[in-house]
């Protein structure tokens, strides 16, 4: 390989996103909630995932699992994952849930003096996110891509959205436990377009399938 081990050893979708930014923005998210607000979360979500979960379309994530709620699942799998970003997604939409959240008493601040409230123009922004964490997400499954989005490397369509999606995760979802954003789940994602350059598409370097026969 021209790129030597990294270019080898490329992130793959699995861990890259499954089990990073789709398994920590949900928690990002609650912890920006108080106890009652993540109560009300769990109930909406659990209402929605028992009426709603069957779906004829089985492209879309299963959100069946989180008919009770989404704050204390445990051992998901990685198309769980992505299951519990669309529920919250959807729960998020409704107007129901909103007029609970947006200017409601929220978390209090690590010296327990201040209570946060998340206003109407936060609520959208984690909309925004929800939103486009589950078109990336999508988009990193595509078995096929048109080249002219990667036209320029650094500077091509695929490079550029990329980017602006990390400064916009980064704004509304930052981290801020242990090194926060700063891990290499996270950076990997500005050299996304890079690794699908090489290896045509995500799901040829995926290690799902081998990790599938770990299960009994």
């Amino acid at each position: 390989n021209l790129y030597g081990i990294n270019g080898c050893t490329p992130c793959e979708p699995l861990h890259q996103i499954n089990g990073g930014i789709c398994e920590r923005l949900p928690e990002t998210f609650i912890q920006c909630l108080s106890k009652i607000q993540v109560t009300l979360l769990d109930n909406h979500v659990g209402h929605l995932c028992t009426h709603f979960s069957r779906q004829s379309d089985r492209s879309f994530p299963n959100i069946k699992p989180f008919r009770r709620g989404i704050s204390s699942v445990a051992k998901l799998t990685a198309n769980e994952k992505i299951g519990r970003l669309l529920a919250i997604f959807l729960t998020l939409l409704t107007s129901d849930f909103e007029k609970l959240i947006i200017d409601q008493k929220g978390k209090r601040t690590v010296d327990n003096t201040n209570v946060t409230k998340i206003t109407k123009k936060e609520y959208n922004d984690w909309i925004h996110v929800f939103e486009d964490t589950l078109i990336l997400t999508s988009r990193v499954y595509f078995t096929k891509h048109p080249k002219q989005v990667f036209c320029g490397g650094r500077t091509s369509l695929a490079a550029e959205k990329i980017r602006n999606f990390m400064i916009s995760y980064k704004k509304i979802a930052n981290r801020t436990e242990g090194m926060g954003l700063k891990i290499l789940k996270f950076h990997q994602l500005q050299h996304l377009w890079w690794v699908i350059c090489i290896f045509s598409c995500s799901p040829n370097i995926n290690s799902g399938r081998n990790e599938s026969h770990f299960k009994k």
